[in-house]
């Protein structure tokens, strides 16, 4: 953008010089915002949700059911959708291909700096997901359903958590009394067993009291996680581009080429990386001077695993947004 800037004592004759100016604007909004957001979005809800039993607190896998381990059947997702209308805070990750225009970006700072996180959007009118489309106990379909958030992937149904949300639109019976004691206790003392893990142990700790044997643990955890993370970003880098190609749309073959290559290649940098890696199990007899050697080593393939999840992540994202415009969404989500 070009601007003529021009003093009021200056005459035409001796004009100001023309300055280029360049504007940046961050888009997102403070966490203290987005809480407003939150609060709004769960008055609105506390008039349509029968129950207030909690099923936030619920596990959202079948496998870890407290409750509805021996209950028959799983509910109909294509006829249910109360998920999609419940829940107001679905995480959306770096390694998700979810169209960001989708999400909302929540700084920790007033002043949009900090880290951020990424949530799926709600529908102003009615508070559901963005891209939920039709009537919750009807109809319910997703619009992003081949681009949908891990969250949403780890969703399962018939979990005690999808059954609590069903119960709360009065999809399924209400609890008796008796019930909702013992969900209560119950619920609080899976809650309990978990509030102490190796996380927060982890950051209590001061980073110099770890000892040499620690950090190459961490490291190779590290690098462990990120390796799995990258080779499940080209996983999907691979079930997108193959959806691209059953559409059979010739603008977004070379794109969607050009993104899996360029996630394949930061995976195969990666692996050849932790080839050369020593095996973690011949450390013990090491000395101090050699664990701080390899600790170094590691440390260079941590930082390169951890750059290629970051520019994979980007990619996928890129590869997700190709996608999302081969699909025919509602209006609403232009």
């Amino acid at each position: 953008m070009n601007h003529t800037y021009k003093n009021a004592a200056t005459t035409q004759a001796h004009p100001a010089p023309t300055a280029l100016v360049q504007l940046t604007r961050k888009r997102g909004m403070s966490e203290a915002a987005f809480a407003e957001v939150l609060e709004h979005l769960a008055r609105r809800r506390a008039g349509v949700v029968v129950a207030d039993e909690g099923p936030s607190l619920y596990t959202e896998t079948v496998a870890e059911s407290l409750f509805n381990a021996n209950q028959a059947g799983v509910p109909d997702c294509l006829t249910c959708g109360a998920c999609c209308a419940y829940f107001h805070q679905v995480a959306v990750l770096d390694i998700d291909p979810t169209p960001r225009r989708l999400t909302w970006t929540v700084w920790e700072t007033e002043d949009i700096a900090g880290p951020k996180t990424r949530w799926l959007r709600r529908e102003p009118l009615e508070g559901h997901c963005i891209a939920f489309a039709g009537s919750v106990g009807q109809h319910a379909v997703c619009a992003i359903y081949e681009l949908r958030p891990n969250s949403c992937r780890a969703f399962e149904a018939g979990s005690d958590r999808c059954r609590g949300v069903r119960r709360g639109y009065g999809l399924e019976p209400p609890l008796s009394e008796i019930e909702r004691i013992e969900h209560a206790k119950r619920t609080q003392m899976d809650a309990d067993s978990d509030a102490l893990d190796q996380v927060e142990v982890l950051a209590s700790r001061d980073a110099a009291s770890f000892s040499g044997r620690e950090k190459l643990k961490l490291l190779g955890e590290m690098i462990d996680y990120n390796r799995a993370k990258l080779m499940a970003i080209l996983r999907e880098a691979q079930r997108l581009q193959a959806l691209l190609a059953e559409r059979g749309v010739a603008w977004a073959a070379a794109p969607s080429a050009r993104y899996r290559n360029a996630i394949n290649l930061e995976a195969q940098a990666v692996t050849s990386a932790v080839a050369r890696m020593p095996v973690l199990e011949c450390f013990e007899s090491l000395d101090e001077a050699q664990t701080e050697a390899i600790n170094r080593d590691l440390l260079a393939v941590a930082g390169q695993s951890q750059t290629a999840l970051t520019h994979a992540s980007r990619w996928l994202v890129a590869l997700g947004e190709v996608v999302s415009a081969t699909f025919e969404m509602p209006a609403g989500l232009a």
